[in-house]
């Protein structure tokens, strides 16, 4: 018992070296987890009917599998002049607890999109719907709004995927028009109003779930 909990608390060592030093969690899984754990696949494109959240307009699902977790991407149009994608991406996993992390959060994406790469957990605004709260950050341009907004959300079936607990997920969305109307595809409107979501039910978090800083 004694040399399993040695071998734990070196590879938690290791696991926060990496995490000091600014290696992403993709790094530590290609190099320190076992086989069955270390699979990176490309992303692949799924049909819209298995996508996680239902958002009017969405326009690809794609899907990869990182480690013990599944991926996957909503695009939606980006009819502004402010450059980069519009996006919901969805990370599932069976660990993290009911607490989102920010800082894990940034740098499991590799940093914010922008116009949001500064940006830091006390810049943000939380709000609760149905399915709990939510965290989001605006910035404006003119008639232009582009928001970063994140959550954690709970479920089963087809809502989150067998074998995994918690959904995190982040949206970059720039729009003409007001930042309420870019926080759609975030809000319980888009995670509630799927059919598994609907038969199956969602499991609510408690409004202590707000994003931290860690």
């Amino acid at each position: 018992m004694s040399s399993h909990i040695a071998t734990l608390r070196i590879i938690g060592s290791i696991f926060l070296g990496f995490l000091v030093a600014g290696c992403s969690p993709t790094a530590f899984i290609e190099r320190y987890l076992p086989p069955e754990k270390n699979r990176i696949t490309p992303y692949e494109i799924v049909p819209q009917s298995l996508a996680w959240a239902s958002v009017p307009g969405q326009l690809t699902v794609m899907q990869r599998v990182v480690g013990s977790d599944i991926e996957q991407v909503i695009s939606l149009p980006n009819g502004t002049s402010v450059s980069g994608d519009n996006q919901l991406i969805m990370l599932a996993s069976d660990y993290g607890g009911a607490r989102l992390r920010f800082g894990a959060l940034r740098t499991r994406l590799g940093g914010f999109p922008t116009p949001f790469s500064g940006l830091e957990a006390e810049d943000m605004t939380t709000e609760t719907d149905s399915l709990g709260p939510f965290s989001y950050a605006v910035a404006n341009f003119g008639d232009i709004n582009c928001v970063l907004a994140i959550r954690k959300v709970g479920g089963t079936q087809r809502l989150i995927p067998l074998k995994q607990d918690m959904i995190d997920a982040v949206l970059r969305n720039c729009i003409n028009g007001p930042a309420s109307e870019a926080l759609m595809p975030i809000r319980d409107t888009s995670f509630g109003l799927t059919p598994s979501a609907t038969a199956s039910g969602i499991q609510l978090l408690s409004p202590l779930s707000a994003p931290i800083p860690d």
